[in-house]
């Protein structure tokens, strides 16, 4: 959930790819699980859930399962120089590992 009083675009920064993957793919996107909607920016105070979406190069397609990195940010209603909320003090929260599926199509 956005805390801050305007839109923001924070939630990208969330989680990255690591490993081989991590040099060769973009930022994901985002989508709205409500209505699968593209994600600009969160609305504050407006709870959501999203997928992430990462574009792999057909010839890196992992198989078994991808490592992701997990970032944390502290939340601050005013920050010391600009009295402005925001999300400050970026730092690595965890990893974790994700199985994959094989899908048809």
């Amino acid at each position: 959930m956005n805390r801050t009083t305007q839109s923001d675009s924070g939630y990208a920064n969330t989680f990255h790819l690591l490993g081989k993957l991590q040099a060769i793919t973009e930022q994901p996107l985002a989508y709205l699980d409500r209505d699968g909607s593209s994600l600009p920016d969160l609305q504050p105070e407006m709870p959501e859930k999203i997928t992430y979406v990462w574009v792999v190069p057909s010839d890196a397609v992992p198989t078994g399962t991808i490592e992701l990195g997990i970032e944390a940010w502290k939340f601050k209603l005013r920050n010391n120089l600009t009295g402005t909320p925001g999300w400050w003090s970026k730092a690595p929260a965890g990893t974790v590992s994700l199985p994959l599926s094989q899908s048809e199509g």
